[in-house]
């Protein structure tokens, strides 16, 4: 998010505090959301396959992990917008530019920030490499 963003030289200087939080938390809810949310699918599916004697078929568990992810997705991001909002509801300008200044001064939250926003894109870059059916394929999930 450095390269998107300037950084500067003092925390009272930063500009855009109040997008660089923003965008840093739904990022972040982004990213964890499906791993909280796919944590109990795994046990679930682990639980059904060791009741039953038998594993789930790779339609079946694709179908799973895509639709625990994106109610991942959609709830991690909710929840870190909801957050953000609670944090910094009446805080002044300087600690919004203090936070964001911090933030983009930190040197492995900046690795992580590309290592997130690379990975995004090559996500995006397969999906739409894979043409409409694999689309069309997602409408049928029921998200």
């Amino acid at each position: 998010m450095a390269s998107f963003f300037p950084h500067a030289q003092r925390a009272e200087d930063q500009r855009y505090a109040h997008s660089i939080l923003t965008v840093q938390s739904l990022l972040r809810g982004f990213t964890i959301g499906p791993v909280i949310a796919l944590t109990p699918f795994s046990i679930k599916t682990i639980q059904n396959t060791y009741r039953r004697n038998q594993p789930l078929s790779a339609d079946q568990l694709r179908a799973g992990i895509i639709r625990s992810g994106a109610r991942g997705v959609a709830i991690g991001t909710t929840i870190n917008a909801f957050l953000l909002v609670c944090r910094m509801w009446g805080k002044d300008e300087s600690a919004w530019k203090d936070r964001s200044w911090s933030l983009l001064a930190n040197k492995r939250q900046r690795l992580e920030d590309l290592w997130c926003l690379g990975s995004a894109g090559l996500g995006a870059g397969a999906a739409m490499g894979a043409g409409w059916d694999w689309v069309l394929s997602w409408a049928q999930l029921g998200i």
